[in-house]
C-alpha cells in the first residue's frame, strides 16, 4: 500500500495570454476595439470583475488533473458546468493500492493509536481486496470493500467562472477538510497561471 498526499496538475487551457484573450471577448459586448492598448488588458479584467461581468470569463477554460481521494471526487463531480474523466475502479485493478492519508490525521500527531488504526483499516481493505480478486471476483465486483480514501486520478475542466464559483464555496472554512486542501492545490495551479483572477483575494 502506498500512502501519498492530494496534488493538482494544469495541463491545458485555451488560452496562453489569459488577459488578452479575455479582454478580446470582453470588447465584444462594447464594441470598445478601440481602447485596446498594451496596458489595457488588465484594466479591462478588473472594469468586468468590479462590474460583476463574469459571464466573459466563461470563455477561459482550463483543465487540471488532480489526485485526491474517492471521497472527495464524489463532492467534486456535483460542480457543473464542468467535464471530469476519472480513474475507474471497475477496469484499474487496486490490489496495490494507493490512499491519500486525510488531513484530520495531522490532528493526531501526538496519538499514533488513531493512525494505526486508520492504516490498519487502509491494510484490512487492500488485504480484502486481494483475496476477493484470487477467489476470482472481477475489479468492479471486489471494489466494494475500497475506502473512501483510495487515491484517484481526475481530469477537470471548468470555465473560469466556475473555476472561481469552486475555489469561494470549496476553500471556505466549512467545506470538509480534504476538499479544502484539494481545493487549494486547485487554487495554486490556477493562481499560478492568472492571479488577477484565481489568487485568494480575487475571489
Amino acid at each position: 500500500m502506498n500512502i501519498i498526499e492530494q496534488s493538482a496538475e494544469l495541463i491545458a487551457t485555451n488560452a496562453i495570454q489569459p488577459a488578452h484573450f479575455i479582454e478580446r471577448i470582453g470588447r465584444i459586448a462594447y464594441q470598445s476595439y478601440d481602447k485596446i492598448d498594451a496596458t489595457s488588458a488588465e484594466r479591462m479584467i478588473s472594469t468586468l470583475l468590479s462590474r460583476k461581468h463574469e459571464s466573459v470569463l466563461e470563455h477561459l477554460v482550463c483543465t487540471i488533473i488532480g489526485v485526491t481521494n474517492r471521497g472527495v471526487s464524489h463532492e467534486l463531480v456535483r460542480h457543473r458546468i464542468a467535464s471530469y474523466t476519472q480513474q475507474s475502479t471497475r477496469y484499474v485493478d487496486e490490489k496495490d493500492m494507493t490512499v491519500i492519508a486525510p488531513s484530520w490525521l495531522s490532528r493526531y500527531v501526538t496519538n499514533s493509536l488513531v493512525y494505526d488504526m486508520w492504516k490498519s483499516a487502509m491494510l484490512s481493505a487492500e488485504q480484502y481486496y486481494r483475496e476477493l480478486r484470487g477467489l476470482g471476483c472481477t475489479k468492479q465486483e471486489a471494489r466494494g470493500v475500497l475506502p473512501n480514501d483510495l487515491a484517484t486520478e481526475i481530469a477537470i475542466t471548468m470555465n473560469a467562472r466556475e473555476w472561481r464559483h469552486f475555489l469561494r464555496l470549496r476553500t471556505a472554512s466549512d467545506a470538509h477538510p480534504d476538499m479544502i486542501v484539494f481545493a487549494e492545490c486547485c487554487q495554486q495551479v490556477l493562481s499560478d497561471y492568472y492571479p488577477k483572477l484565481f489568487a485568494k483575494d480575487s475571489l
